[in-house]
């Protein structure tokens, strides 16, 4: 799929899904600086973690820049110098972070170097270091 025709599949799929929910996530009082202080999750956590429907993020430049940073995690994941830190959301709520390389993207779902598929709705920040 190319990379436009990607992003209107999922802006699509985001819109559909946010004008049949009403829930709007306050997520103001979180920083990148925050982020840094997370504990990283293992693997096995999460994949026993339930991830929510409706997308994280409400804004389209945040939608937008999400994109953008999964495709850059993509280009560095032959890196070794380079460290992608996930930000996910949990259903209950809870913030997670993953130190992984992405591996791929289909549109709905980001894929690690360790098998994990993940839902792009749940992703709240992308970070490299």
């Amino acid at each position: 799929m190319v990379q436009t025709e990607r992003i209107a599949f999922y802006l699509h799929n985001f819109f559909s899904l946010y004008n049949r929910t009403n829930i709007v996530l306050n997520m103001s009082n979180y920083t990148l600086s925050n982020f840094r202080h997370l504990a990283s999750a293992s693997v096995e956590e999460l994949k026993k973690i339930s991830f929510p429907d409706v997308d994280v993020l409400i804004q389209s430049e945040d939608l937008r820049v999400r994109l953008t940073n999964i495709e850059k995690a993509i280009a560095l994941n032959t890196s070794e110098l380079s460290t992608t830190a996930l930000i996910l959301k949990a259903s209950d709520g809870q913030l997670l972070k993953l130190e992984t390389q992405v591996s791929g993207f289909d549109g709905l779902s980001v894929f690690t170097k360790e098998g994990l598929k993940i839902p792009l709705v749940c992703i709240y920040s992308i970070d490299f270091y």
